[in-house]
């Protein structure tokens, strides 16, 4: 590991370049917006601590270092200009205390788990380097620390509390979302952009863990700050995802307060007053503080995390809710269910369902030059509204209702939205998944509630619907770069054309916008996960061993896919085709096999990159890449040839993992 002096080069002469025992060094205090708000005995170079001046320029390989921002740990944050993309930037940096190999693999840690969740409430990280020492890259947030504005204002109102602890709560839920528990919130890990209603963003995810991992799990073990942990993080007992919602009820706390729910004089008596005491009640401190908020943050900060709100994405229902109500003038009232846990709700409650997955295994890495990943997503086929209702749904339509039916298939189960795009339900249960002819390395998965997955995979019709016309990126389209190939297609028919040459940032543009023109109360459009496809693919539950251990599933299972069963290779046409031109599987879901490749949510970040995976193949492809278990990927950011997507409905909250 290289020292501080190494850190970056600089634009004058090579006497210009840090020290690592620079005498201007000195003792600081510094107030991060990164992480960390700490007092240091560390020493930091001078020139870490100010703007580099005029005549020296101090550089990260293309980025121009202009001030540090924060210090803590064994990282420094830095601001620094892109000169590649012409941006502010926030770099945070090793130094050389934080050089040794735990500490590294934190710091490695902290930039994949960040890397992996994608959410306007969680800070965005560019990239992940190696070299000249480890760092990552980070969306700058100029408004400083939740815990910077509660040292400058004291507490905050009512409403102001209500609508930052909905946004933390919405980024927690897109952390549990994909497995992992942050364990470290706090006041201090909240950014602030600038603004009269700043938008809040969490940060710091150095401790954050899978929530099967086994450092995770075992007892004996204590990380965090220890003001704002749980109960069984003080303890250090085996944590889920609840753990963080306790500190949510701590943050929002001190936000209303003004200090913290336990202090002591020592970070032992800290952590048994957490384990074993109540917080002082808000009223008493605050009295103005109505009683509904205090129920709220009483039921955050149960003892037992089975008496708390099971999800951050409930939490954030809730306290969107009450804040709509009070917006609008109207009185909040919460009432108890009669579930067993006494769950709180808000007049508009969310019912919060987890959804089980595997964690993404490896998978091949296709590159941006077209023919070449495996993958098929389906998105639902988008049928004219006047001829597809929701009186012709054999299911109960808006609001929808999850339920847990594991094992029980019910294929003709259908969910219809508003623009014309169907949904199969997807039952919850049991199934294996990766099987193949001799059967090897299989995984045992369930799922604890329904889900829905779209019938069709996305067409050109359904993204023109949600974008407007001329917006259609597919290249087998009336303008594409292919559209010689499908000049004799009618217009009828190439409407029902998957939408192709999507990246997964693509897809994700397009379900940011059905989200916000078809909000669904409790649930949410997105991409499938790897295994929920897989799942599904397969035919959900209740298939036997020997059905499983089949490569192909449509109608029936076979280990061979013919040219009249799906649109590959062996079937010529060399081009997509409209959706539903082959029978479906025995869920109903159609073209799981060739047609276009199927981009999934998961994303791993690896050295060169963030790659997410793609399923079911597509039509250059031959059928052993079609098949149910194969699993490639493409980079985030590569619109593929061929790649499309199909979207899933889900409830909202924490992904069980299987």
């Amino acid at each position: 590991m290289q020292d501080d002096a190494h850190l970056f080069s600089s634009d004058k002469p090579s006497s210009a370049v840090i020290a690592p025992h620079n005498p201007l060094t000195k003792r600081t205090s510094v107030i991060s917006g990164y992480g960390h708000t700490k007092s240091s005995d560390e020493e930091v170079p001078e020139e870490f601590l100010s703007p580099p001046r005029p005549t020296q320029t101090l550089k990260l390989g293309h980025f121009d270092v202009l001030e540090t921002i924060g210090q803590g740990g064994f990282g420094v944050v830095v601001k620094a200009f892109d000169q590649r993309l012409l941006r502010i930037v926030a770099i945070k940096l090793m130094t050389a205390e934080g050089s040794t190999s735990p500490a590294r693999k934190r710091f490695v840690r902290e930039a994949r788990a960040a890397a992996a969740v994608r959410h306007e409430n969680v800070v965005q990280v560019y990239a992940v380097e190696e070299q000249p020492t480890p760092h990552l890259v980070m969306e700058y947030v100029p408004g400083g620390s939740l815990q910077q504005l509660l040292d400058r204002t004291g507490p905050l109102d009512v409403r102001e509390t209500l609508r930052i602890g909905a946004q933390i709560a919405q980024g927690l839920a897109a952390a549990h979302a994909i497995g992992l528990v942050h364990r470290d919130i706090k006041p201090a890990n909240v950014l602030l952009e600038k603004g009269d209603r700043p938008q809040a963003k969490l940060t710091d995810f150095g401790l954050a863990r899978a929530a099967d991992d086994a450092s995770l799990t075992q007892s004996g073990f204590v990380l965090g700050t220890p003001m704002y942990m749980s109960p069984e993080q003080a303890r250090g007992d085996q944590l889920d995802h609840r753990a963080d919602i306790y500190s949510l009820g701590s943050v929002l706390y001190v936000m209303l307060t003004g200090r913290p729910p336990f202090r002591a004089l020592n970070t032992l008596a800290v952590l048994k007053r957490v384990a074993e005491d109540k917080p002082r009640p808000i009223q008493e401190i605050i009295p103005e503080v109505p009683s509904w908020l205090c129920d709220i943050i009483s039921k955050l900060h149960a003892k037992n995390p089975a008496e708390r709100f099971q999800s951050a994405s409930e939490v954030a229902e809730v306290l969107s809710t009450c804040l709509t109500e009070l917006q609008q003038g109207r009185p909040v009232r919460l009432t108890a269910t009669k579930q067993p846990r006494r769950k709180i709700v808000a007049t508009a409650a969310v019912c919060a369902v987890a959804i089980g997955l595997v964690g993404l295994a490896g998978f091949a890495i296709n590159q941006p030059n077209g023919h070449g990943a495996q993958n098929s997503s389906g998105v639902g086929d988008v049928a004219n509204p006047a001829d597809t209702t929701v009186a012709q749904s054999t299911e109960v339509q808006t609001p929808l209702t999850p339920t847990s039916n594991a094992g029980r298939i019910k294929p003709k189960g259908k969910y219809t939205n508003r623009f014309g795009m169907e949904f199969v339900k997807i039952p919850a249960g049991t199934s294996v998944l990766s099987g193949t002819n001799e059967y090897p390395n299989p995984k045992s998965v369930t799922f604890s509630s329904d889900f829905y997955l779209g019938t069709f995979e996305v067409t050109q019709e359904e993204w023109d619907r949600i974008f407007g016309p001329g917006h259609n990126p597919s290249r087998y389209s009336r303008n594409g770069t292919q559209k010689s190939a499908v000049v004799n297609v009618p217009d009828d028919a190439l409407k029902r054309f998957p939408v192709d040459g999507l990246s997964w940032e693509m897809c994700q543009e397009f379900l940011k916008q059905l989200n916000r023109q078809d909000p669904q109360s409790g649930w949410v459009y997105r991409l499938p996960l790897s295994n929920e496809w897989e799942y599904a693919c397969r035919g959900g539950p209740g298939r036997t061993h020997e059905e499983l251990a089949l490569n192909f599933h449509l109608t029936s299972d076979s280990h061979v896919l013919r040219p009249d069963q799906a649109n590959f290779s062996a079937s010529g046409l060399n081009r997509p085709c409209p959706v539903g031109s082959y029978d479906p599987n025995r869920l109903g879901l159609y073209d799981m096999h060739g047609n276009v490749f199927e981009i999934c949510e998961d994303v791993v970040v690896q050295r060169d990159g963030t790659y997410c995976p793609m399923r079911g193949g597509f039509w250059h492809d031959s059928a052993v890449n079609c098949q149910a278990k194969t699993r490639n990927g493409a980079g985030i950011t590569w619109c593929i040839d061929g790649a499309g997507m199909r979207v899933a409905l889900v409830p909202k909250g924490p992904v069980g993992r299987p």
